[in-house]
């Protein structure tokens, strides 16, 4: 699945074959995690020392069900400091 900025999901992506798949999600994880870089060290610009974010990217969460069926959900986490952040979208302010 190709998740957007505000958790919307626009579908699933097919490929003829696996090195193709892998090298185009190889350049999508690339340039989520430069972009990412940029966003924390914008963010960090704006902050003390002592409330610099160390890490943002996406996890999954499990959360658990009645019949021990686990269901995952995406979050995204945010590490600052001594302080852990899960966000059901990034924050974007």
């Amino acid at each position: 699945d190709v998740l957007g900025v505000d958790g919307s999901k626009s579908g699933t992506i097919y490929f003829g074959d696996k090195p193709t798949m892998n090298s185009w999600l190889q350049k999508i994880a690339t340039k989520i995690q430069s972009l990412l870089a940029q966003m924390i060290q914008m963010t960090n610009k704006l902050m003390t020392k002592d409330d610099h974010i160390q890490l943002m990217c996406w996890v999954y969460e499990r959360i658990s069900t009645d019949e021990n069926n686990p269901v995952w959900k995406e979050k995204f986490l945010a590490l600052k400091a001594a302080d852990v952040y899960l966000f059901d979208v990034p924050p974007m302010r």
